[in-house]
């Protein structure tokens, strides 16, 4: 195979009941265990922010199956394999992948590991530079020692550089990862009263933030993931191996192939960090009203590409094309896909409207048929027919989709390019 998506799957025979128990979360419980918080009233604006990244812990890997299926049989046993994921080693062992650290105070120690420095934590300190230098912050960066570090010394550092904001983001990283799924019949086609733990391997990369106020020591905004589906992130998030691009790209230097797994892993859970459609999720405020009147400020000629957010309760950014801009607005034409309630809001306000950049993000939403719901999937490419081409790590081929269903999650009034 092209893509290495798994080194092996094997099946345990236990009830459909318990094994229920057993999956890793499903979607609907990763949403549940997700922490987001804004602190109400507080302003953002005009504040310096000190950012820090840390590498917490090792790089996490899947067990092997008779170690998992030990495991597995004598929790199932005494009938209590949820209670038991209390521990750490159940959950490890179980192929559940340990989240970031939640930093909710700044007296807490953290310890920061300096292997991936150079091919990983640098790159992915520019990238949230530049994100949140894009929400209107200006960003200095504050140096994490290797080893162990109280966040209260960093927050001292950034606060002799003139911050008032501490932005923690810490990242966890696995090489491999199980995720157990139903036996499904490949003759009947019938689910079993058995499941399956499907190994994959490449690099997944997760991260969390939490920003302080340093005066304080409160936490003023946060994105803590504090249990992990696999199921829901792996396919999003992950980078697969690919023995292909190891013995061709990489043939000259295969250890740098792993950082290069985790650097595209990296993009695409900062994406989801602060783009995200996740029941909860509250934007990162502005922290400068110059984004405001670039807003208001931008006029558009007949036939241009933008992307427009047709409800102002919502995060999601639809395609569109200009049809006139006006003194009431802009006059939009959407494109084929979009739902009743969306056609029907042809004239949008100026800052709801901005240009469509040269290139999607990594992580797009796609709108189910019949439903207002969305799901994640990762951007490949559009063509000029209104198509939009997506796909999940492990498809055969990527799913097509007509413009009018694929939006972008964005609380940036200056797109990404």
């Amino acid at each position: 195979m092209n893509t290495a998506e798994s080194s092996g799957i094997w099946r345990l025979r236990v009830p459909l009941l318990i094994s229920g128990a057993l999956l890793i979360h499903g979607c609907g419980l990763f949403q549940r265990s997700t922490l987001y918080s804004v602190k109400s009233g507080y302003s953002f604006r005009g504040k310096t922010l000190g950012l820090c990244v840390i590498l917490d812990g090792d790089e996490q890997e899947a067990l092997d199956e008779t170690r998992v299926a030990r495991r597995t049989i004598s929790s199932t046993e005494n009938e209590g394999y949820a209670g038991d994921l209390a521990t750490a080693g159940a959950r490890i062992d179980a192929g559940i992948i340990l989240p970031p650290t939640t930093v909710n105070k700044l007296d807490v120690n953290l310890k920061h590991s300096l292997y991936y420095d150079e091919d990983l934590i640098h790159p992915m300190i520019e990238q949230s530079k530049t994100m949140l230098e894009r929400r209107g912050y200006r960003v200095e960066i504050v140096s994490v020692p290797g080893g162990e570090v109280r966040v209260q010394e960093l927050a001292d550092q950034a606060r002799t550089k003139g911050c008032q904001l501490l932005a923690v983001e810490t990242v966890a990283l696995a090489r491999s990862w199980n995720i157990g799924r139903p036996y499904q019949s490949p003759t009947s086609g019938e689910l079993s009263t058995s499941f399956q733990w499907q190994l994959y391997v490449g690099g997944l990369v997760l991260t969390n933030m939490s920003i302080f106020d340093i005066t304080s020591g409160e936490v003023v905004w946060q994105h803590a993931r504090r249990d992990i589906s696999a199921e829901f992130l792996g396919p999003i998030l992950a980078e697969l191996r690919n023995d292909n691009l190891l013995q061709g790209e990489f043939a000259a230097h295969p250890g740098q192939y792993q950082a290069w797994m985790y650097r595209q892993s990296a993009a695409r859970s900062l994406h989801l960090l602060f783009r995200t459609l996740e029941p909860g999720f509250v934007p990162l405020p502005a922290g400068s009203s110059q984004l405001d009147s670039i807003a208001a400020a931008r006029r558009y000629a007949p036939g241009d590409e933008v992307l427009a957010q047709p409800l102002e309760s919502e995060i999601l950014w639809l395609p569109a094309t200009v049809v006139s801009d006006e003194e009431d607005g802009v006059h939009l034409r959407w494109p084929e896909g979009v739902w009743h309630g969306v056609s029907e809001r042809t004239t949008l306000s100026r800052t709801r409207v901005m240009p469509k950049p040269n290139r999607w993000p990594p992580i797009v939403w796609v709108r189910a048929r019949e439903t207002s719901e969305y799901r994640p999937f990762r951007f490949v490419r559009e063509t000029t027919n209104n198509l939009v081409y997506v796909e999940l790590a492990g498809d055969a081929s990527p799913r097509t989709f007509l413009a009018g269903r694929v939006g972008v999650a964005s609380d940036l009034l200056i797109p990404e390019d």
